[in-house]
C-alpha cells in the first residue's frame, strides 16, 4: 500500500523567524548606546577631577608662601598662570613686594577646606574653592588666621588646565578674619 502522504512541515511565521534577530539588534544598539554614555561620563568625571585638582593647587600655592623660599613660591605660581592671571602674578609680584615679604620675614600657611567646580564648558572652567590661611610676620605678634574664598577662572591649555583669573571674594582682614 502506498504511504499516506507526509504531514506538511509546519514553519514559523516570518515575524517568529525575524523576531530573534530584531531582539539581539535591539540589544546590540542598547548596548552601544550604554556604553557611549559611561564612556562620556568617564570624559566629563576625568575632566572635572583635573580642573579640581589644578584649582585645588593654585588655592595653595596662592595661599602658602615663606619670605624664606618666596621666590621658588612665586615661580610655582606663575607656572599655574596664563592670560590675565600670568599678567597680575608679574606686577603683583615684583622684585620689590619680594624684598619686602623677606623683610617682614612674613609666612603663609593653609588648609584648602574645598574647592567646587561650578562649571566646564569647553576649554573654559570656573571654580571656587574656600582656604583657611594663618600669616604670620615679625611686624604683628600674633599669627592672623582667615578664611578667604576665590573664584579661580581656568583655561584648558597644552600644558593642562592654567588659572586666567582669580576673584578675591573676602578682602583679609587686619588681624584676623571671620569664617
Amino acid at each position: 500500500a502506498p504511504s499516506p502522504p507526509a504531514a506538511p512541515a509546519h514553519r514559523p511565521s516570518l515575524a517568529l523567524r525575524v523576531l530573534p534577530w530584531a531582539l539581539l539588534v535591539v540589544a546590540v544598539a542598547a548596548a552601544v548606546v550604554f556604553a557611549l554614555m559611561w564612556w562620556n561620563l568617564q570624559r566629563q568625571q576625568a575632566t572635572r577631577d583635573a580642573v579640581r585638582a589644578s584649582a585645588t593647587h593654585a588655592a595653595e600655592a596662592l595661599t602658602r608662601f615663606s619670605y624664606r623660599t618666596i621666590r621658588n613660591d612665586v615661580a610655582d605660581i606663575r607656572s599655574l598662570a596664563t592670560g590675565d592671571f600670568a599678567d597680575q602674578v608679574d606686577q603683583l609680584f615684583s622684585a620689590r613686594t619680594i624684598e619686602q615679604i623677606r623683610k617682614a620675614k612674613a609666612r603663609s600657611t593653609s588648609k584648602v577646606r574645598s574647592v567646587f567646580v561650578e562649571s566646564i564648558a569647553g576649554d573654559t572652567a570656573s571654580t571656587f574653592a574656600v582656604v583657611q590661611e594663618t600669616i604670620r610676620n615679625k611686624l604683628s605678634g600674633a599669627p592672623q588666621t582667615q578664611t578667604v574664598r576665590l573664584e579661580i577662572d581656568l583655561v584648558r591649555t597644552t600644558g593642562g588646565w592654567k588659572v586666567d583669573q582669580v576673584t578675591l571674594f573676602q578682602v583679609p582682614a587686619q588681624g584676623g578674619g571671620l569664617p
